[in-house]
């Protein structure tokens, strides 16, 4: 029995029956094709010194010798273009944003460049730094009396303070705080609570960026705990001092005061307002009203209730003349009646964003009718500055009532 077999496929083109391709050998390319002249690695010798040990010991580094390339000559325009401006990085000139940029971190760095450590340093005094747990078991892992090798264990973790121990093999004991501490108060702890504060942050937020970056911080609870007993007594402690001295300075003086109100969130449903009272002459404060809104009547009487509490606490100190407001409703009838030998002044910028707000509202009118009716730029514009230049006008005249420069 005879079979008949079949030549194999030729090697330049294969057909695959399920996919119905031709699949071809790969092509030699003149892109690959280089010849490469590899140097031999140089040892050099650099000296590392140790923190405690007197004599420089040498050790060898291999430096890493990059791979020369030499390319074909066949190659494209793109290749060519890559290598000139490889071969022109010698003569690259940084542009003027780089410099700036550069300089700008020469500067901070300078800060503390050449900065020596103070270990006399106050708590409010002393800079801060990160410091990671490699570097931090790299600096306690040298016994401080024979430099021999220690194990350093952190024995005490409290909100930003940390407490290690370090034995050596020669049983040398070594103990090691990362801050001073007022009685068993971490400075560290009450130093980053009051910067929270003070900051207007939320604790929240900032805690969550500490865990986030897996820097050892208190807990919100701490928090809380050190807001209440220390940064809120000690920042009402310092406002009543300040406000005593303020208010020693300008007693029995002639004053004209301007005050408005600021709620915790606007609309109807603020639970909170405090109003102030400033001295337009000096510039300061001179006191200010915490409102609740279940204090009054509602959210809209807090305004009235701060400027009825902080006007009577300062009738004691200065001699009121002048008060200068916003157009609210009930300030001025309680002016009106109950303060009627104090001279009652609106606030120029509110009076200019209510007419702003007007002419916003008039100018919509005028497009809605042209709109509807046909425009005429001409006529559109006509009105528009008619409208505008009568309104100017009448807030002059207005605020030559009540002896206001319009736009100071």
């Amino acid at each position: 029995m005879v079979t008949q077999t079949t030549p194999p496929p030729s090697p330049k083109a294969v057909k695959h029956k399920k996919s119905q391709s031709y699949l071809r050998p790969q092509q030699r390319t003149r892109k690959h094709q280089t010849d490469l002249k590899i140097t031999q690695p140089s040892a050099t010798y650099s000296t590392i010194a140790t923190q405690t040990d007197d004599d420089i010991t040498k050790c060898t580094c291999a430096r890493t010798v990059t791979t020369t390339t030499y390319t074909n000559s066949a190659q494209n325009s793109d290749d060519d273009e890559v290598s000139s401006h490889a071969d022109s990085d010698e003569d690259y000139q940084p542009s003027d944003d780089d410099q700036s940029s550069d300089a700008d971190g020469d500067d901070m760095n300078d800060e503390h460049k050449n900065y020596r450590l103070n270990a006399k340093a106050t708590p409010e005094e002393q800079k801060q730094f990160l410091v990671s747990e490699s570097a931090l078991a790299e600096l306690l892992s040298v016994c401080r009396y024979c430099s021999s090798e220690a194990v350093p264990v952190i024995k005490v973790s409290k909100g930003t303070l940390i407490e290690t121990n370090s034995i050596c093999v020669n049983g040398h004991l070594s103990i090691w705080k990362s801050q001073s501490s007022h009685n068993s108060l971490p400075w560290s702890n009450l130093m980053t609570a009051t910067a929270i504060m003070l900051s207007g942050c939320n604790a929240t937020s900032v805690l969550r960026m500490f865990d986030h970056l897996n820097v050892q911080m208190f807990s919100m609870r701490t928090y809380n705990r050190l807001q209440s007993l220390y940064v809120s007594p000690a920042a009402t402690m310092a406002w009543d001092s300040e406000q005593s001295s303020l208010l020693q300075q300008l007693r029995g003086s002639d004053v004209i005061l301007g005050g408005d109100a600021r709620c915790d969130s606007p609309g109807y449903s603020a639970k909170y307002g405090s109003y102030t009272l400033m001295d337009l002459q000096t510039k300061k404060i001179l006191d200010f009203q915490l409102i609740q809104s279940n204090e009054v009547k509602g959210s809209t009487h807090m305004e009235l209730e701060g400027l009825k509490r902080a006007l009577g606490f300062l009738k004691d100190y200065v001699n009121i003349k002048e008060v200068v407001t916003d157009r609210h409703s009930s300030i001025k009838k309680y002016m009106r009646i109950s303060e009627g030998d104090k001279k009652h002044l609106f606030d120029v910028w509110h009076v200019a964003k209510g007419v702003s707000k007007k002419l916003e509202a008039a100018a919509k009118r005028v497009e809605a009718k042209t709109s509807v009716h046909g425009s005429n730029p001409l006529l559109t514009i006509s009105v528009g500055a008619l409208s505008e230049l009568h309104n100017i006008m009448e807030f002059r005249n207005f605020c030559g009532k009540l002896k206001l420069s319009p736009f100071d």
